[in-house]
C-alpha cells in the first residue's frame, strides 16, 4: 500500500521522518533494489519501504506484515511531532571563528545575533589578520524546538538546532569578507602545541561555557559592527585594498536581506545553494593543508549550479554545452567584467588540478618560498577565483531576492 502522503506531512521533513521511523521500528537496511531502504523489527520482516530519487523520497510502501494498529500508531506519532502547538521558537548559541576580531555586535534580523565571546573566555594572543579562523565569536539563533520530550523529539531537536547552526555558518562564510570556520559535527584530533612549546594529542575545539542569558549584557555599550556597501565590500580581495585602517570584522549592509532571501528559497534550489556554500566552506577549511584541494572545492561551489544547467542531447543524454562553457556563462552573468582570457585560465587551472596534471607550487614544497614566480602566480589565481566566485554567489542571491520582491 502506498502511504507517502499519510507519513510525509507538513511540519516534518524527510530526515525527521527517517529519524522517527528508525526509532519506531529499530532496524533499517538497504534493499537489493537501488535507492531503497526497508524498516523492520527484530524478526527482520520488511514492514515499511522507502524509495528514493535524487535523495528525495518518491514513494513509501506499507508491507502486509505491518499491522493497521501499528501503522496508525506511527501516524499519530508523526502528527504529534509535526503539530505546531508542540513546536516553539527557542534560542541556541554556537561558536564560529573569523579571520578578523569582532569588536561590536550585529543583529541580523530578529533571529540571528553575532557577538564577541565574553571577556573571561579564551582568546587568541596578538591581533591583526590571519588566514584561518583565529578569532572566536558567538552566533545566537532561533530554531523550532518540540517541547514534548521523548526518544523521537530529543533526536529531532538536536537535528534542528545543528542544521540551523550549520546553515548560518555556511551562509556567513559566503557573505562575510574572509568567511568563517566551524568545526562541524564530528570530533577532529591532532597533535597540538601550547604557548610553552609543550606538545600533546588533543581534540580540536573551543570551550566557552556558562554564558546563559548574557547576550544582552555584552551588547550594552557596544557599538554595532561597521556596515559597508556590498559593491565595495565584495571588491576587497586583500587586506591592503581596504579603505578603512580597521582590521576588525565588518559586514555588508545587505547581510540581513541576503539571509532572509536564502530562507525564502524553496525545495531543490535552496538545497543547491546550500551545497554551493558547503563547497566554499570546504575550500576555507582545507586551504591550510592544500591550496590545490581548496581551489578545486571553491570551483565546485559554482559547478553545483551547472550539472543540470544545460539542455541534453536526446540520443546520448550528454550536455550540449560543456561545464567549462556553462561556468564562464555563469560568471559572465553574476560576476561581470572579468575578461575571457582570465576566466579560461582560472577554469583550465581547475581542470588540470582535478585531473592530476598539476599541483600548485605551495603544495609541492616543504617550505614556503615566496620568491617563486610560479608560487605568486598560483596564489594570485586562487585569490582572483575566490573574489569572482564569492561575488557571483552573492549576486545570485541578490537576484533571487529581487525576483521575490517582484513576485516572480
Amino acid at each position: 500500500m502506498r502511504c507517502l502522503n499519510e507519513l510525509l506531512i507538513q511540519g516534518i521533513d524527510k530526515e525527521e521522518l527517517e529519524i522517527i521511523c528508525l526509532q519506531f521500528f529499530g532496524k533499517v537496511s538497504t534493499a537489493q533494489k537501488e535507492n531503497t531502504i526497508i524498516y523492520s523489527r527484530n524478526d527482520k520482516k520488511p514492514l515499511l519501504e522507502f524509495k528514493y530519487k535524487n535523495d528525495q523520497i518518491q514513494c513509501i510502501d506499507k508491507h502486509d506484515g505491518f499491522s493497521n494498529k501499528d501503522f496508525n500508531e506511527l501516524k499519530i506519532t508523526i502528527k504529534r511531532i509535526a503539530d505546531n502547538t508542540n513546536n516553539v521558537k527557542s534560542l541556541r548559541r554556537g561558536i564560529l571563528f573569523s579571520d578578523y576580531p569582532i569588536k561590536g555586535f550585529c543583529e541580523v534580523g530578529d533571529f540571528i545575533n553575532l557577538v564577541p565571546v565574553p571577556s573571561r573566555c579564551p582568546k587568541s594572543p596578538g591581533s591583526g589578520f590571519v588566514m584561518w579562523g583565529k578569532y572566536p565569536f558567538i552566533v545566537e539563533y532561533s530554531y523550532s524546538r518540540n517541547i514534548v520530550e521523548d526518544k523521537y523529539t530529543s533526536l529531532i531537536n538536536a537535528k534542528r538546532w545543528y542544521e540551523k547552526y550549520s546553515e548560518i555558518a555556511l551562509l556567513l562564510n559566503l557573505l562575510l569578507e574572509r568567511g568563517v570556520v566551524c568545526f562541524g559535527n564530528s570530533a577532529k584530533h591532532s597533535w597540538l602545541m601550547n604557548n610553552k612549546g609543550k606538545s600533546y594529542y588533543g581534540t580540536l575545539g573551543y570551550g566557552c561555557n556558562n554564558f546563559k542569558n548574557e547576550i544582552k549584557e555584552y551588547t550594552k555599550g557596544r557599538r554595532k559592527i561597521n556596515e559597508i556597501d556590498p559593491k565595495q565590500y565584495y571588491s576587497r580581495m586583500f587586506l591592503k585594498d581596504r579603505n578603512s585602517k580597521s582590521i576588525n570584522m565588518e559586514v555588508p549592509n545587505d547581510l540581513i536581506e541576503s539571509i532572509k532571501t536564502y530562507y525564502s528559497l524553496n525545495g531543490q534550489i535552496k538545497r543547491r545553494f546550500l551545497d554551493s556554500c558547503y563547497w566554499l566552506h570546504v575550500s576555507k577549511q582545507v586551504i591550510q593543508y592544500s591550496i590545490s584541494a581548496a581551489y578545486i572545492a571553491m570551483v565546485n561551489s559554482v559547478e553545483v549550479f551547472l550539472n543540470d544547467g544545460g539542455t541534453r542531447c536526446k540520443c546520448c543524454n550528454q550536455l550540449k554545452m560543456g561545464i567549462a562553457k556553462q561556468f564562464r556563462k555563469f560568471i559572465d552573468k553574476y560576476s561581470p567584467g572579468i575578461n575571457d582570457s582570465l576566466k579560461k585560465q582560472l577554469y583550465d587551472l581547475r581542470s588540470r588540478l582535478n585531473h592530476g596534471d598539476k599541483i600548485m607550487w605551495g603544495d609541492r614544497t616543504t617550505t614556503f618560498f615566496a620568491g617563486s614566480a610560479t608560487n605568486f602566480d598560483d596564489q594570485n589565481k586562487f585569490w582572483a577565483m575566490q573574489y569572482i566566485i564569492k561575488n557571483a554567489l552573492h549576486n545570485w542571491l541578490v537576484e533571487k531576492g529581487q525576483q521575490r520582491e517582484a513576485g516572480d
